[in-house]
């Protein structure tokens, strides 16, 4: 069956002027200030544009005067191609063959009256700022797409910005790809005012995974590819930020078709922007087959977690009945139809809006069969293959060649590609593709330069119908074409290609493609699409061995093996790169080997799983100093120090990076692994309360990284050095150590390496607190507390209940730090670590003493031993302070003279200033035991004076305090005084 082309109708009209012009349907909108959607439905003649819109587009269409004229005439539905001429211009232009009609390509929406009212109601309530998430779903053909765009259209009548992205099933392996069309969308509605007001690393974040956007959103900060759980968090608020900045005062449409072939990292950001919807004036429509979901997919599992949510509502549409099926035919034909017409296309199609339009022109004809029968319709129905079946009869050669092409192609194309691929020449491909566009096969996408199936059932169709010797030979041309292309080059389309590859039977093209794809998918941390790239091609390998050689399939283990670590799935992490050790050994490549055991031990280092680590670690040790692999033994070397120093086995963590330092100069190593080296011996010493120590390495491992432009070292460095600047354990100069904090988050931000936020940060609320300056303290704990707890990090929310606990101390809220005690070991307890963990019982020990419960902590003597054979001074000092007040709440004075000098002399000998004054308050404490209050109130006073303006408030306080409690204060003293004492309970 054919049909001759229709004369000129106002949307043609509209569409060859702006195809001349070199416009997408996107442009001509942004110049006529109107969406891409909205051209697109004049052009189909769906709608006509109002007086004003005619007059922009004819002034941007450019238009001569008799042009213009007879153009704002016909917008107004006078002369040719107007709306009530449209029936009788379908009526006389009739196909070949019995038909009188020419179907039109874009269906009307007939019955969903009561899901276009519940949308137009979420509409109204966007500017209340009430968001709502809505799940469109229904079978294929059920009218999802059509009424997606009806939405579109109504926010465009109420003048709502809005935006869309459409997801393909051969793209289901690229990451971000549906998401980046919808930035595409919305940087296109966007002026360049708005985006520039995006924060910095908001407009880097986006133009990571959207590189065309790139040049709109610049200047960009550096990003690093490090840490992809901190990344994908900024990544979706940049999302919500460049949202909110479209939304306005007015309110957002997003709307997302075929979901069920969304992506993983798109999908991912999807729900972080519908969880963000219900406090947002935004309207997230998201449209999806009810069939195309496996029970345990990701689209599966992603979408029972939207319907979760208690702002989502679901929109389901089911099959027409018979008098909307009518109701439809009469508005497609324009004319009454007979009750037989409507029997025979509901038969057929049993109320299927897609299947009766591809059924309408074959039952029109004649030429259709009788109906297959009752029964519910498959995924692709019998009376559907049929029916295109009978059309693809009425295709010559090329058209059906061009056809073929496209549905091996799958959705979305190029026009080059597609004549290259059908091996016809150019110009008879364009001609063809003009008669296939003509006829209803296929669609020119909003660009201009991309075409398309207007239904996947219909690509399905001819696709099915072809012999798998030519759709073999097909998907061939396709995968060697667009490997040889050099806008492939970048790896982008790797998936695609290697999707064809596989179909092909091109196994070896398919291993190297699937390897770029997961390769592409690392770069923007589409962790999930990598490792199911990686896993194609070492599925690939098992099954067609022989041609990839085993360093390259120890190659692909250890990629996946390093993906599944940072997803934290890491025993399957553990599993890869075992079996990746295993290939090393019968092909003899020990030093891969001993990579592979270090980055085992890494891997399990991050996990907190630090048993496993060391015995890999180990491994790797011993293997490379059997073959004399001196840097590779000083690297495992450092990470079991590392390892020690983590748990806290500080002496153990000495001896390895003592050994480290040893054959970083014995072997002249390069200055990396020096840096490394200075650094873990300047951590010994901070843990062991030692800041001069400390500082002097910490200088030389912060000039080697200076000089080698190691940001990641720098950053190490400064953000312990700002630890040792704090008053418990070390030399009490805040100001300096607020200063070391922010030069490693600057460099740390230059670099994108989020990690760091959270020590610096909690050591800047540690510094508050220890000032006295609470309410800051406690707004950077539930900071720090929110961060880790987002990111699953046990170690860091152990370490910040510790410091909390200290905090609440500090305050002199005991009951409130004894329940952060019990948190944090609760942490403890849960990851195995033992970060701070020493910091306990000190605390613990303090809070009861003070609360009158000395009875209930035991003596603090046997902790103070402990940490003393650990080499953990943080601790002896925590542990002698606790014992102080442990005896003092006990009465047991007499006892204060060894615990007093043991403290004096671990603040002395180690430059401890805090440890000192605290001895001093200690021993201005004992002359008042002794009865001796003047002694008492001169070792109280000469300690004040001699403390840094910037001081801690709580020794402050203390010595005050006695001043008073002796009778000896002077006015000023009682002013200060009390000043101090009221921030405790503001």
């Amino acid at each position: 069956m054919s049909y001759p082309p229709p004369q000129p109708r106002f949307g043609e009209w509209v569409r060859t002027r702006r195809m001349a012009l070199g416009l997408t349907q996107q442009g001509l909108g942004a110049l006529a200030s109107c969406s891409g959607h909205a051209i697109r439905k004049i052009e189909a003649d769906e709608r006509r544009p109002s007086e004003g819109l005619a007059e922009r587009l004819a002034a941007h269409l450019q238009l001569d005067s008799a042009e213009r004229s007879a153009f704002l005439q016909a917008a107004r539905g006078r002369g040719a191609g107007g709306p009530q001429n449209a029936g009788a211009e379908r009526r006389a232009h009739r196909p070949d063959g019995a038909s009188r009609h020419a179907i039109p390509r874009s269906l009307p929406l007939v019955g969903r009256e009561l899901q276009l009212t519940q949308i137009r109601q979420w509409l109204s309530a966007l500017r209340s700022r009430h968001g709502r998430v809505a799940l469109v779903e229904g079978e294929p053909g059920a009218g999802k797409s059509r009424l997606l765009a009806e939405a579109l259209e109504l926010a465009n009548r109420l003048e709502l910005p809005a935006i869309a992205t459409k997801c393909f099933e051969i793209e289901i392996g690229i990451p971000y790809y549906a998401l980046v069309r919808l930035l595409e969308d919305a940087a296109g509605q966007a002026g360049s005012a708005l985006l520039q007001g995006l924060q910095p690393l908001s407009r880097a974040e986006i133009a990571a995974i959207a590189p065309t956007l790139a040049h709109r959103l610049e200047p960009l900060p550096e990003l690093s590819a490090a840490f992809p759980e901190a990344r994908r968090v900024r990544l979706f608020a940049a999302i919500e930020e460049l949202c909110d900045a479209l939304a306005g005062s007015r309110g957002l449409v997003v709307a997302v078709d075929d979901y069920q072939w969304i992506d993983g990292a798109s999908m991912q950001a999807l729900h972080s922007m519908a969880r963000h919807t219900a406090a947002a004036p935004r309207l997230l429509l998201i449209g999806s087959r009810t069939e195309d979901f496996s029970t345990d997919g990701d689209a599966a599992h992603g979408r029972a977690s939207l319907k979760e949510l208690e702002h989502t509502e679901l929109l389901s549409l089911g099959r027409l009945d018979p008098r909307q099926v009518r109701e439809l035919l009469e508005r497609m034909l324009d004319e009454p139809v007979e009750q037989a017409l409507v029997d025979r296309l509901y038969a057929e199609s049993e109320g299927n809006p897609f299947f009766l339009r591809e059924m309408l022109p074959l039952v029109l004809n004649g030429t259709a069969s009788a109906t297959s029968g009752a029964g519910p319709t498959r995924l692709l129905p019998a009376s559907l293959q049929t029916a295109v079946q009978r059309r693809l009869q009425g295709l010559g050669p090329g058209a059906r060649s061009l056809l073929d092409a496209a549905s091996v192609l799958g959705r979305r194309f190029r026009f080059e590609l597609l004549a290259a691929i059908s091996l016809l020449a150019q110009g008879a491909a364009l001609n063809t593709l003009d008669e296939l566009i003509r006829f209803g096969w296929l669609v020119e996408d909003d660009d201009g330069v991309h075409y398309d199936f207007p239904h996947d059932k219909l690509r399905e169709a001819v696709y099915q119908d072809m012999s798998a010797a030519r759709r073999t030979s097909i998907h061939r041309r396709v995968a060697e074409h667009l490997a040889l292309d050099p806008e492939m080059a970048d790896g982008r389309q790797a998936a695609v290609i290697a999707e064809h590859a596989e179909a092909a039977g091109l196994w070896s093209l398919a291993v190297d493609q699937r390897t770029r794809a997961g390769e592409q998918a690392e770069r923007v941390l589409g962790l999930r699409e990598a490792e199911s790239h990686y896993t194609s091609a070492i599925a690939h390998c098992l099954a067609h061995a022989g041609f990839v050689p085993a360093p390259a399939r120890v190659d692909l283990l250890e990629r996946r093996g390093a993906v599944r670590a940072l997803m934290s799935d890491v025993d399957a992490a553990a599993a890869d790169l075992r079996a990746a050790i295993s290939e090393t050994e019968p092909a003899g490549l020990v030093s891969r080997r001993v990579r592979l055991l270090t980055i085992l031990g890494m891997t399990f280092q991050r996990a907190d799983r630090y048993a496993e680590g060391v015995t890999a670690l180990q491994k790797a040790l011993a293997l490379a100093r059997a073959s004399h692999d001196h840097s590779a033994a000083a690297l495992a070397s450092y990470w079991l120090g590392d390892i020690a120093w983590t748990l806290e086995r500080n002496d153990e963590a000495r001896q390895h990076f003592d050994e480290v330092m040893r054959a970083s100069r014995a072997y002249d190593l390069d200055d990396g692994l020096l840096a490394k080296a200075y650094h873990g011996v300047a951590e010994v010493a901070s843990l062991d309360a030692r800041p001069v120590v400390a500082f002097r390495d910490f200088e030389v491992s912060l000039r080697l990284a200076r000089a080698l432009g190691d940001r990641f070292q720098q950053c190490e460095n400064l953000s312990v050095m700002g630890w040792m600047h704090l008053g418990p354990h070390g030399d009490a100069d805040y100001a300096s150590a607020f200063a070391e904090f922010d030069r490693c988050l600057e460099i740390a931000t230059q670099a994108d390496m989020p990690w760091f936020v959270i020590p610096c940060e909690l050591g800047r609320a540690v510094g508050l607190a220890a000032l006295g300056r609470f309410r800051e303290a406690l707004a950077g704990f539930d900071g720090v507390l929110a961060m880790v707890q987002e990111a699953g990090i046990p170690r860091w929310e152990a370490a910040a209940q510790t410091w909390l606990a200290w905090c609440r101390v500090e305050m002199e809220r005991y009951a409130e730090a004894l329940e952060h005690v019990r948190r944090a070991r609760a942490c403890i307890d849960a990851a195995g670590v033992s970060f701070f963990s020493h910091l306990l019982p000190g605390i613990e020990t303090t809070a009861l003493s003070r609360l009158g419960r000395a009875y209930e902590a035991s003596d603090p003597a046997d902790d103070v031993e402990n940490a003393r054979r650990a080499l953990l001074g943080y601790a002896v000092l925590s542990g002698l302070l606790a014992r102080m007040e442990w005896l003092h709440a006990r009465g047991q004075t007499s006892d204060f003279p060894s615990t007093l000098a043991d403290l004096e002399h671990v603040g002395s000998d180690r430059q401890l200033p805090e440890a000192v004054a605290l001895a001093k308050y200690w021993r201005a404490q004992a002359a008042c035991a002794a009865g001796d209050r003047s002694a008492a109130v001169a070792i109280a006073r000469e300690t004040l004076i001699g403390l840094r303006h910037e001081s801690r408030f709580s020794i402050r306080l203390a010595l005050l305090r006695l001043v008073f409690a002796a009778g000896h204060t002077t006015e000023q003293e009682a002013r200060t005084l009390r000043e101090m004492e009221s921030r405790l309970t503001d």
